[in-house]
């Protein structure tokens, strides 16, 4: 009967770390937890890098261009596309590497800071391109 329990206590504690380790590596935050989102891209038709607070209208476009993703653990010499720096609720802070993919499945990665940053491969970097497009064009139009 202590084997048992002991048993059922072990896998109890191995649900809860493997939950808490997931959630600690999540590719990027809930919308919900966010505060604000800046982001910095080269913008093709200005020919030029652009900067703004992105609307949070436009949050779940971008993030949708980034996912499903899943973790790489031999990223490549990717193409920088720009970054999102992002303000969360709690008071803490998450920041997203973007990078310009030509084939296949996009490209970032992200984490508390530059230093803690997780490669991730996801999204389509058209899609990421044409929601921070759309979002800047938002902040043009009504700044």
């Amino acid at each position: 009967m202590w084997i048992g329990l002991a048993t059922v206590v072990l896998i109890a504690i191995a649900v809860g770390i493997f939950r808490n380790s997931r959630k600690a590596h999540l590719a990027v935050p809930n919308i919900d937890d966010i505060q604000s989102v800046e982001a910095d891209f080269y913008d093709s038709g200005k020919h030029a890098k652009v900067t703004f607070k992105v609307p949070a209208a436009h949050w779940q476009p971008i993030f949708s261009a980034l996912l499903p993703a899943h973790r790489d653990s031999d990223p490549s010499k990717w193409v920088g596309l720009g970054h999102l720096q992002i303000k969360l609720v709690g008071g803490g802070s998450f920041h997203v590497s973007l990078y310009s993919v030509s084939d296949g499945l996009g490209a970032f990665s992200s984490g508390p800071n530059f230093e803690q940053r997780v490669y991730y491969r996801g999204g389509s970097s058209a899609d990421l391109k044409q929601a921070l497009s759309t979002a800047f064009e938002a902040v043009e139009k009504n700044p």
